[in-house]
């Protein structure tokens, strides 16, 4: 706004004439000249101008010097000029109309009527020529010479009020210019004192109205006070309500809603913009399409749209916005001035866009739009500012792609436009402002201090240009500060930090309300929060928060900075937690992040960073609590912000840093190796990226060498020990005395050369390790978090050089470290128990030396805390409750069936963490790593005469993952019929789990690429991640629908583990006898149905012997081959070793009651014993003198369990009989057993070679009650993947297991290994491919304990199924004669010439 009521300079009316001016020859022109001008301003027609400009000049030439009129030609030729000067722009116009105005004024006294006239006039044009040349004298002239007009024209003077209106102009010119608030309050002043003088109809009133509109707006704009803006607001609605032609209203209108849209907001119940909006509206339905002032209204409603979403968040608002700056460009022509205009406005908004949604089109369009209004703009001013819009359209963009080249080209505009902006340019301090910005990113990029440092100059010199009154001198302050604060985190002065504080203070004060003081406070609390973590300064961190607070509280929700001082309140807050560990700030940080990560959805320019900054918050929270939901969680959050993060993106080491550490910490927590890999490999890429010289280096370094010495731990490769300690060293290098995280490093040295004394037993590094923990520990005062850490592991190296030196100073000082550990690891903090556990081992090793009662009984105290801690990992937990058992035991602890008990359930409870079998199969082998738990305990048990609990101790602690399936599969029909909403929601948990734990973890990559391994290796983490939050979710709702189920009349004990009167149904049609294989004893318990348990005790080395003889076994067989003499000896060996030692003491006792021979048994191998032939024990004298075998006198069948088989016998059989006979005949004895099987004519359905796929037999299986599988199978290392061999692919112990068959009742596994499993550890898991056949439901099934002979096969089949095509009896089932025909077949084959053991050995019978 810089025009006035005053359009021209003052010209005089026509004069008088004197006596003689008939003789005058200058009369005529000039008479000629006024009368010209006049229809000029009628018309503004450029000839009459030209034309009037002609006659002055004659007129002019005629008088001379001393003429009386000579000053009226000079003041008319001047103005008329000046109204060319307006026109065309000739310069030389101006300038002779100053010189002219100049010379009129010499010619008039002060006293002259017409001195006031001729002072404004000179002013008049020495503002405009300030306009064009930007002379600062030309301005402060022009200023001086209109307070003299106005000194000239009292209150009375007709042109007072032109006088005030065109003093105010240039003194608004001067603000313009110079940025001072006094100028602006003096325009206000001036244009205020003008507006009431004119009369209401005066065509000068309304333009000082205007005038004063515009300079409220300005001061509106700098203080945002609602006197201002209402008082603008309230002239315009005057002025609407004066004009009255539509045209004229319309125009009115367009400003007062631009009024409104400013002050929206700032007034309570007020909705401003929306009146605005809707004016807007208005006003286009009163212009016509083709109307000019179209394009100003669609303008002003899209921008009114746009202030909406930034308050609104309202996509739609934004979408209108840019729809309507459309419209507004479309209606520029291309040579039209408003189309730059509309160019830049419609970039702009595309600009908004992009920042939401980084779609990259919006952007490409932007940067198109910036490039093409600068090449057609004619305005130098405007090409100056569109090249500036240019460098910050292609600066957001290097933030989104990270293309170097876009950063460079817009540092390149920014420094052409700088050197166009020359000082006093009132842009160039802006201008300097983007360009430090730029040159921060670019240090950000390629970490050259001196881009930094050039940076900062840039922002002094631009807060140089902004001083006291300034108002972008906040602006500059803080900008100044933040690469001060950058600088200080470079290089750790602390007088830069200081000085940004101080910065951010200054900036503060100068800013009085609003938004930009939320911004300021904001900015303050930053750095003071950053101080704060350097001197652990409480004082800083507090008056952090509340700065936070009070930024928070001036902000609307609706503000898009809203997020930004939730986010900046939460990371406050979380600081304040760690300093000072108030669980009510950290609680308070987390929902902050929530709403911050709620306001910021997928696209959001922030998002990466408020990810983080919820991860962070619940990791800390994890630390304290040990909640695996707040683990589970951050991982998810910390992959989500990895995935935001491309490799380019400079914040991509610390995402991979804390996706590494947080998979560490879920690897300690689950021990699922996957973990501990995937922490690795992300480590190593975080190392990778991070450079000498990069800022996290060695925090980079150190969480590599964390994730090493872990893996060490748990694998025992003595590479990464090594490499940890080589990346150990590296990073306490880096980290040198005063370095806050050097703690961290000598902790984890002392970790790493502990475990390498463990490994070589060299002394030093013990000593090395101790000594390192000291020091660590002398930089972790009271209140450090990872004080207590450092107190239990020197605590426990101190123990360890007891043990190794005997120095009893190490062992009292052991465990005053323990104790002091343990006080600041109270219940409820995650670490407790293993503080307990610690402070146990100190103990009892003072216990071994002194033989203190009080130090047992304190030892067993401990144990049992730390095992029943509930926020204590379970993992840790069942580790101190075996640990609890074992010694409890040891010392003939009065606590030693409670612990065993507890140690039971623990084990259970922890596979509820892996979501999937192979899972929980990997925590119980690998992790845990006490496969002999349940057999301990039964032994305990047994040897104190508590049988019935033996037994229901061992159905409890074996098969595990078994038992869990099966309960998922738990007849509902009872429970249906009373309480069917029950049932129902049961089932549908019950399928879910299923599902998901059968889920299979193999990976077959075949040809892929290795970026398509990697994809699906990303798939396969993310799917993991999703899977343990499913399981918790599941089991949650499972415990609560079982409980809701217990409150029910009778089902008081729905799904409690069984009692021994339940499991004793499984010895209903023959006693079934468990031995039980366990160090302490080895005892065969026999269960009858009609009495309690019968206790058989074997001999006090059978543990031992038969431990060394199944490894003989399991190498004579490797070594010399399964037919060899070698092999068939040993074998024999280990069954005549079984008679004698178990068998012959089961079957007389057996006989003692009434069991004899022909009757059926059950054997229930334990551990080890589950790979020897029980049913074939012997041989032994029989009374007549003859060898025999037990095979000879019992039908001996196995079974996993008491359930498994109880499940056998369970439920009614429907439908027909139908075999389905699987062969691959590329076998000669498969093809054999299929031409048997079809001899036998049996109704069956044959699937050979090629038509046996995976899915048709799986198909096929659900249709079929009996089944004969005649193909290759395969033992794997991991059970699960254990298969048999099918045309296209394998058939899994998973995929059968998967499988649910209530009619299916025999299968005939005529293939290697069927009941074998690898002897890992879990042989108590009884993971083999029959026992998955009878999980799924059939009843009855013939399996290999070893490799199958090709010969035996036929001989088997040939005989079984001779024996089972014969008509039942009455009731009989016909599966049921399985047992006893395999006995059939095995006695024929033993009666053969020649046949070694192995042969009629390796068929076993297993369940019903």
């Amino acid at each position: 706004m810089t025009g006035s009521c005053e359009k021209l300079p003052e010209q005089n009316e026509l004069a008088p004439v004197p006596e003689n001016t008939a003789n005058d020859l200058s009369f005529q022109p000039h008479k000629r000249a006024l009368e010209l001008w006049n229809r000029f301003l009628e018309s503004q027609s450029l000839q009459d101008l030209e034309e009037s400009i002609r006659c002055d000049r004659e007129a002019l030439c005629l008088r001379l010097e001393g003429h009386p009129a000579r000053d009226l030609s000079m003041n008319n030729l001047g103005s008329s000029l000046t109204a060319r000067y307006e026109i065309l722009g000739h310069a030389e116009d101006l300038d002779e109309s100053i010189s002219l105005h100049r010379a009129t004024l010499l010619l008039r006294s002060e006293t002259h009527a017409e001195y006031s006239t001729s002072l404004n006039n000179i002013a008049t044009s020495l503002l405009s020529r300030f306009e064009r040349d930007g002379k600062v004298d030309d301005l402060e002239q022009s200023i001086k010479l209109h307070r003299a007009a106005l000194a000239k024209r009292p209150i009375d003077h007709e042109f007072h009020y032109v006088s005030l209106n065109n003093l105010a102009s240039a003194v608004w010119t001067r603000f313009k210019t110079e940025r001072m608030k006094e100028d602006l309050n003096e325009a206000i002043v001036l244009y205020r004192a003008a507006v009431d003088l004119p009369p209401e109809l005066h065509p000068c009133r309304q333009m000082s109205v205007d005038n004063l509109v515009n300079s409220l707006i300005e001061r509106f704009r700098q203080n945002k006070g609602l006197k201002d803006i209402d008082e603008a607001i309230a002239l315009q609605r005057r002025a609407v309500d004066a004009s009255e032609e539509s045209q004229a209203r319309a125009a009115e209108l367009k400003i007062l809603a631009y009024l409104l849209s400013l002050r929206d907001g700032r007034l309570e119940n007020a909705s401003d913009m929306q009146e605005a909006i809707t004016i807007y509206r208005s006003v286009l339905g009163l212009i016509p399409n083709d109307d000019p002032e179209r394009y100003a209204s669609l303008s002003g409603l899209a921008t009114c749209l746009r202030d909406e979403w930034e308050q609104s968040n309202r996509i739609q608002d934004l979408e209108d916005s840019i729809e309507f700056f459309r419209q507004a460009l479309a209606l520029c022509a291309e040579q039209d001035t408003k189309c730059v205009s509309a160019q830049a406005n419609l970039a702009y908004v595309l600009r908004v866009r992009f920042e939401q949604s980084g779609e990259m089109e919006d952007i490409e369009e932007v940067i198109d739009l910036y490039r093409t209004a600068q090449q057609s703009s004619s305005d130098d001013t405007e090409r100056v500012a569109l090249l500036h819009s240019l460098a910050l359209a292609l600066h957001l963009k290097f933030g989104r792609t990270l293309h170097i080249e876009d950063l460079e080209e817009s540092i390149a505009l920014c420094r052409g436009v700088l050197e166009l902006r020359p000082d006093p340019d009132p842009e160039r301090p802006g201008t300097l402002n983007n360009l430090g910005l730029s040159l921060w990113e670019l240090f950000e990029q390629r970490g050259r201090i001196e881009d930094l440092e050039e940076a900062i100059h840039l922002h002094r010199t631009a807060l140089s240009l902004r001083p006291v009154g300034d108002i972008d001198r906040p602006e500059s302050l803080g900008n100044l500060a933040f690469s001060l604060r950058t600088l200080f985190e470079q290089c750790g002065r602390v007088e830069d930090l200081d000085e940004a504080i101080a910065l951010h203070s200054e900036a503060l004060d100068l800013v009085a309300e609003g938004s930009l003081r939320a911004g300021a406070l904001n900015n303050l609390a930053t750095v003071l929060s950053a101080r704060s973590r350097i001197w652990q300064s409480v004082d800083d961190q507090n008056k952090a928060v509340e700065l936070y607070r009070e930024a928070l509280a001036l902000c609307p929700k609706k503000h898009m900075n809203y997020s930004t001082f939730l986010y900046n309140l939460a990371s406050s807050l979380c600081g304040r937690y760690n300093q000072g560990g108030r669980m009510e700030d950290l609680e308070e940080s987390i929902a902050h992040d929530r709403a911050a990560l709620a306001l910021r959805p997928a696209g959001h320019s922030s998002r990466a960073a408020s990810l983080n900054n919820l991860a962070n918050a619940l990791s800390a929270r994890y630390t304290e609590m040990g909640d695996m939901v707040d683990l589970e969680e951050l991982i998810s959050l910390h992959r989500e912000t990895l995935s935001l993060s491309p490799r380019q993106n400079p914040n991509r080491p610390i995402a991979l840093t804390n996706l590494g550490s947080s998979l560490l910490a879920r690897f300690e927590r689950i021990r699922r190796t996957d973990d501990l890999d995937e922490s690795i490999e992300v480590h190593r890429e975080c190392v990778a990226l991070c450079a000498e010289g990069h800022h996290i280096r060695a925090l980079a370094l150190a969480n590599l060498g964390n994730s090493l010495y872990l893996r060490f731990d748990f694998k025992k490769t003595t590479d990464d020990l090594e490499e940890a300690i080589s990346m150990h060293h590296s990073a306490l290098d880096l980290r040198v005395e005063g370095n806050p995280e050097r703690s961290a490093s000598l902790y984890s040295m002392a970790l790493c050369l502990g475990a390498r004394f463990q490994q070589l037993a060299q002394q030093d590094d013990l000593d090395e390790s101790i000594t390192f923990h000291r020091a660590a520990l002398h930089l972790r005062p009271q209140e450090h978090p990872q004080r207590s850490a450092s107190l239990d592991n020197l605590a426990t190296f101190l123990l360890t050089r007891f043990e190794t030196q005997g120095q009893e100073q190490d062992l009292s000082e052991s465990i005053e470290m323990n104790r002091a550990a343990l006080a600041l690891r109270p219940e409820g903090n995650a670490e407790h128990s293993i503080s307990l556990n610690n402070l146990a081992s100190s103990l009892l090793a003072r216990y071994q030396r002194e033989d203190t009662k009080q130090d047992i009984e304190e030892i067993f105290v401990l144990m049992e805390s730390g095992a029943e801690h509930p926020y204590s990992s379970v993992l840790t937990r069942v580790g101190i409750a075996i640990r609890w058992a074992r010694l409890a035991r040891t010392y003939s602890h009065s606590s030693t069936p409670r612990a065993y008990r507890t140690a039971l359930s623990l084990m259970e409870n922890s596979l509820a963490f892996s979501p999937t079998l192979q899972m929980q199969h990997d925590v119980l082998t690998n992790h845990l790593k006490s496969p002999a738990l349940a057999l301990d305990a039964a032994s305990l048990f047994i040897e104190r005469g508590e049988l019935i609990e033996a037994v229901e101790v061992l159905e409890q602690g074996r098969t595990l993952l078994w038992s869990e399936l099966r309960g998922f599969r738990t007849s509902l029909d009872h429970l249906e019929k009373s309480h069917e909403p029950l049932a129902t929601k049961l089932r549908s948990i019950n399928r879910q789990l299923e599902n998901l734990a059968t889920t299979s973890e193999t990976q077959h990559f075949g040809l892929l690429t290795t970026a398509e391994i990697d994809v699906h290796r990303i798939h396969r983490r993310r799917s993991f991640d999703e899977m343990l939050v499913m399981r918790r979710h599941l089991a949650e709702q499972q415990v609560n629908v079982i409980e809701e189920i217990r409150k029910q009349p009778g089902f008081e004990d729905f799904l409690r583990p069984a009692p021994f009167k339940v499991l004793q149904d499984a010895a209903q049609e023959g006693p079934v006898i468990i031995v039980n294989h366990c160090k302490y004893r080895c005892d065969a318990v026999i269960v009858l149905s009609n009495h309690p348990p019968i206790n058989v005790p074997l001999d006090s080395q059978f543990y031992a012997d038969t431990t060394s003889i199944c490894k003989e076994l399991l190498q004579t067989r490797d070594k010399f081959n399964a037919v060899s003499h070698e092999y068939d000896a040993k074998l024999r060996e280990v069954m005549k070793m079984l008679w004698d030692r178990v068998v012959s003491l089961v079957v007389q006792k057996l006989i003692d009651f009434g069991v004899g021979p022909g009757e059926r048994i059950w054997w229930c191998p334990t551990s080890t014993l589950s790979a020897f032939p029980f049913h074939a024990a012997g041989p032994f004298e029989n009374s007549d003198g003859t060898s025999q075998y037990l095979l000879d006198e019992y039908i001996s069948s196995y079974t996993p369990t008491l359930k498994s088989l109880i499940a056998a016998r369970s439920g009614k059989i429907k439908g027909r009989l139908k075999l389905l006979v699987i062969g691959d005949t590329q076998l000669p004895s498969a093809a054999q057993e299929v031409d048997i099987i079809r001899k036998y004519g049996m109704p069956a359905e044959f699937l050979i070679d090629d038509e046996a796929s995976r899915s048709t037999v799986l198909d096929k299986l659900a249709e079929s009650k009996w089944v004969h599988f005649a193909c290759h199978g395969q033992l794997d290392s991991k059970p699960f993947d254990s298969s048999f061999k099918l045309s296209d692919a394998g058939l899994t112990l998973l995929d059968i297991a998967r499988a649910e068959l209530p009619n299916a009742e025999f299968a005939f596994l005529s293939a290697c290994h069927t009941a074998e499993q690898p002897l890992d550890g879990g042989q108590d898991e009884v993971l083999h491919l029959a026992a998955a056949i009878q999980f799924c439901g059939f009843r009855s099934v013939i399996g290999t304990m070893w490799e199958l002979f090709d010969v035996d096969g036929p001989a088997f089949a040939k005989h079984i199924y001779a024996r089972l095509i014969e008509k039942p009896t009455k009731g009989e089932a016909r599966f049921k004669r399985s047992a006893g025909a395999l006995r059939a077949a095995a006695l024929a084959l033993k009666a053969q010439d020649g046949i070694a053991a192995e042969g009629w050995v390796n068929m076993v019978h297993i369940g019903a």
